[in-house]
């Protein structure tokens, strides 16, 4: 059986390429090209034009992957969420920028009104 063999059926089995390159005493690109060779014999050609897309960097959706996941969380809600999100964000990145301004100038008052009200103590204890 040709190595290609062996490592479509070891994609297949679930194994990393990590497992794979080490079994098969391959190179990580022989490997990396197996394998995405793998997702396409397997119809996963969305995966496979994310991969592409994302140059191989699939880490926020792995990420957002294990953020829904701990909440019991479908992919259904998740879409909703992301609906939800995209439809009021820029609005809410705008009141949170404004909140930010208003506290920063709230903090400015604060510091006069404290400076103000030690110069009535020091006056009072003259």
């Amino acid at each position: 059986m040709s190595k290609s063999s062996q490592a479509y059926r070891m994609f297949s089995e679930s194994k990393s390429p990590t497992d794979v390159a080490i079994a098969l005493n391959m190179r990580e690109h022989e490997v990396t090209q197996l394998n995405k060779e793998s997702w396409t014999l397997k119809q996963l050609y969305d995966l496979n034009s994310i991969y592409l897309e994302t140059r191989g960097d699939l880490g926020s959706f792995v990420k957002l992957y294990n953020l829904s996941k701990a909440p019991g969380l479908n992919s259904e809600h998740v879409i909703r969420i992301l609906k939800l999100a995209d439809d009021d964000l820029l609005r809410l990145e705008g009141r949170y920028y404004n909140f930010k301004s208003e506290e920063t100038s709230l903090e400015a008052k604060k510091e006069s009104l404290i400076r103000i009200i030690q110069d009535y103590d020091n006056q009072l204890t003259l």
